[in-house]
């Protein structure tokens, strides 16, 4: 996924958070269980938490992926907000996966100031993700 919210914490009781049905996880784990169970020896997750997806736009569309998140925080505003507020939770974070070019020297992605002051105001930190990009050497 392009760009999730991810949230956890020690101590968040991510299955009492679940039950309302506030907002639907892509992913949720627990603290004490295997981070990537089906990696041999995964390590045990230090925290509770789960991940939204926010954006489903591709890698090398940061610009619409900025559009989705302001999208989602304007539709679940309050629900973010709560969210964040709620006893256990240490972290929020809504983590932008970008495509990054194997030519670039140097590569750089600006976060739009209507983002930057819309996730202060809910508690989020901002996040890019860098991923590789797919080999064009066949097409």
């Amino acid at each position: 996924m392009a760009c999730v919210l991810r949230v956890a914490g020690r101590d968040f009781d991510v299955d009492a958070y679940l039950g309302r049905g506030v907002l639907a996880p892509s992913a949720v784990y627990r603290r004490g269980e295997a981070r990537f169970p089906t990696l041999p020896r995964a390590r045990k997750s230090l925290q509770s938490g789960f991940s939204i997806v926010v954006s489903k736009k591709e890698f090398s569309d940061f610009p619409g992926q900025v559009r989705d998140a302001l999208s989602f925080l304007g539709r679940h505003r309050r629900a973010v907000r709560a969210l964040r507020r709620r006893n256990g939770v240490e972290s929020a974070t809504l983590d932008f996966g970008v495509e990054r070019r194997p030519d670039a020297t140097v590569q750089a992605q600006v976060f739009p100031e209507e983002l930057v002051r819309t996730a202060g105001e809910l508690g989020l930190a901002l996040e890019l993700s860098f991923y590789p990009a797919p080999d064009h050497a066949d097409r």
